[in-house]
């Protein structure tokens, strides 16, 4: 218990933001449910409350793909990072233990993409920049598309082909990077051990 103490303590700042904003999401849905049932608007109650479920389920599914590491960056980079908006889905369950390469080089693989993403922005955007990143388990491979609605550089296409290069094989590009004035779209394969 040591550790974990000792943790919490050397990251309290960062930790209590990723809790205030958690709160404060948590606090938005029950207003919003409570403004529903004080205007006696039942269906409209009954919505919100699926669409709040669905919300918690896609957050449990991003917390049993079995990478720690890659869960709590998934689960907590909104609430530390203000400059893009990323939405993940699992959309099959997810093992990272059972691919090919180390949990520890998925993450890193994943993460970074993203970093390289966020890096590159362009500063001035029309909208606010929106990444969907989606996992799913097919054909003994795991899959992972990533679709930035936002303005980026189109350097960020050179960046991602060389770091799934580095990585030897144990993930490749499944088509053509797509790389428009107001977008960006990728697809990574990861092979599962046989």
């Amino acid at each position: 218990m040591k550790d974990e103490q000792k943790f919490i303590t050397d990251h309290a700042d960062t930790l209590l933001r990723i809790v205030n904003q958690d709160r404060h999401d948590w606090l938005n849905h029950l207003q919003v449910l409570h403004a529903y049932l004080k205007l006696g608007r039942y269906q409209d109650g009954e919505d919100y409350l699926q669409k709040v479920t669905e919300e918690a389920h896609r957050e449990s599914m991003i917390a049993r793909i079995n990478c720690s590491r890659l869960s709590a960056f998934f689960l907590t980079f909104n609430a530390l990072n203000r400059d893009i908006i990323v939405e993940v889905e699992v959309k099959t369950q997810v093992d990272v233990t059972k691919l090919e390469m180390q949990s520890d080089s998925f993450f890193y693989l994943i993460s970074t993409c993203i970093g390289l993403l966020q890096h590159h922005l362009h500063k001035e955007q029309v909208e606010h920049p929106h990444l969907a990143v989606t996992l799913f388990h097919s054909d003994n491979e795991v899959f992972a598309n990533f679709d930035l609605e936002g303005q980026v550089s189109a350097l960020v296409a050179g960046e991602v082909e060389k770091l799934i290069h580095d990585h030897k094989g144990m993930a490749k590009l499944v088509s053509e990077q797509i790389h428009t004035d107001t977008g960006w779209i990728a697809e990574m394969s990861f092979p599962c051990k046989m």
